[in-house]
């Protein structure tokens, strides 16, 4: 999807992550906006879960540079 300006394109992302926060309920209000299909919000919800994933770090937890030395499990900046 090409976007005509960058107020368009915040606007879709914004809906994108309220959507993802939300459920399908808002993924299809957004469709039904025309501000992006209910695929493209999926995808970009299941990104957006993939990047958290990536930037856990579970109690104990060493990864590259990050040492997870609390008994929570925290994220770290850039996964």
């Amino acid at each position: 999807m090409v976007y005509s300006n960058r107020r368009r394109f915040l606007a879709a992302m914004t809906a994108t992550g309220i959507s993802a926060l939300a459920g399908d309920r808002l993924s299809w209000a957004a469709a039904q906006n025309g501000l992006m299909s209910g695929d493209d919000a999926a995808f970009l919800a299941n990104q957006a879960r993939r990047v958290m994933d990536s930037a856990k770090l579970a109690a104990g937890q060493t990864k590259g540079k990050w040492k997870n030395e609390t008994p929570y499990t925290v994220h770290v900046p850039g996964g």
